[in-house]
């Protein structure tokens, strides 16, 4: 489970990244919104992941940083 987390977690920080260029490019509020609800997604699938291996939940901003 762990480990699986993990792989996860990279996954998840190497699309937040990428999520966070497209964010400061978007034009348009539908964008805005668009790219906002995509970092809410990332969010909810990483809480439950660390919530199903009984790990604290960090979120994306702070695993980010770490790297």
């Amino acid at each position: 489970g762990s480990k699986a987390l993990i792989k996860l977690r990279g996954e998840l920080v190497r699309l937040y990244n990428e999520q966070q260029k497209l964010a400061a490019s978007v034009q348009s509020d539908g964008e805005k919104a668009l790219t906002d609800g995509l970092l809410a997604d990332m969010e909810q699938i990483n809480r439950k992941a660390h919530e199903a291996v009984g790990f604290t939940y960090t979120p994306l901003e702070q695993l980010a940083a770490l790297q």
